[in-house]
C-alpha cells in the first residue's frame, strides 16, 4: 500500500500488529519490512491471530501513552 520511500519518511513512533494466521497478507514480510523501514516501530507478533485483530485496545492505549 505504501512505497519503501514513503515508509522511510515516517519519523513518528509506530506499532505493527501482525497476526501469523493472517490469510490476506504475509505477516513475516510485514514484520521484516516494518523493522527495516520504520526505525521507531514496535512489533506485536500474534501467533494465534489472523487478519481481524480486535481486543487490543489496552495495548494501543499503552503505546499512545508511551509516545
Amino acid at each position: 500500500m505504501f512505497s519503501d520511500d514513503e515508509l522511510k519518511g515516517l519519523a513518528m513512533p509506530s506499532i505493527v500488529f501482525a497476526g501469523q494466521k493472517d490469510i490476506m497478507i504475509r505477516s513475516d514480510e510485514t514484520i521484516e519490512r516494518s523493522t527495516k523501514l520504520l526505525p521507531r516501530t514496535e512489533i506485536v507478533n500474534l501467533p494465534e491471530h489472523g487478519h481481524s485483530l480486535s481486543g487490543f485496545g489496552n495495548e494501543i492505549a499503552a503505546f499512545l501513552k508511551r509516545h
